[in-house]
């Protein structure tokens, strides 16, 4: 006889054969919060050193979160680089490279801004 999810009922929307759900046998997987399935995120097992580790528990911080955060940092930096490399590729088959001049005169700007920045902080 076919019959509902045992476990999960008309929520889960199985029809089976079985008594156990086939998609939550492990109990720990079974979540229901307002008819609504949530899954776990998937896991990811970071080494740390010893002194790192002692003084992320003395400050009782969250690593989780802590990681999540510079992940996604990172992804947007590198996704913002790519784009910024498309963007020079794009830009130099319209106008062409930059002369020897151009160039010399953009890295002079860029150690200006540098070293004005520099000075300003320290």
């Amino acid at each position: 006889m076919i019959d509902l999810c045992a476990w999960c009922g008309p929520w889960c929307g199985v029809l089976r054969r079985r008594s156990v759900c086939p998609v939550f046998d492990d109990v720990s997987l079974r979540q229901v919060v307002s008819r609504r399935r949530v899954r776990r995120m998937p896991r990811v097992q970071v080494y740390l050193p010893d002194d790192l580790y002692e003084q992320l528990k003395a400050k009782d911080l969250p690593a989780s979160e802590l990681l999540q955060t510079a992940v996604r940092a990172e992804l947007e930096r590198r996704n913002a680089l790519e784009a910024s490399d498309r963007y020079i590729a794009e830009l130099a088959e319209e106008v062409g490279d930059p002369s020897a001049r151009q160039t010399a005169r953009a890295d002079a700007i860029t150690r200006k801004i540098r070293d004005r920045n520099l000075t300003q902080v320290g």
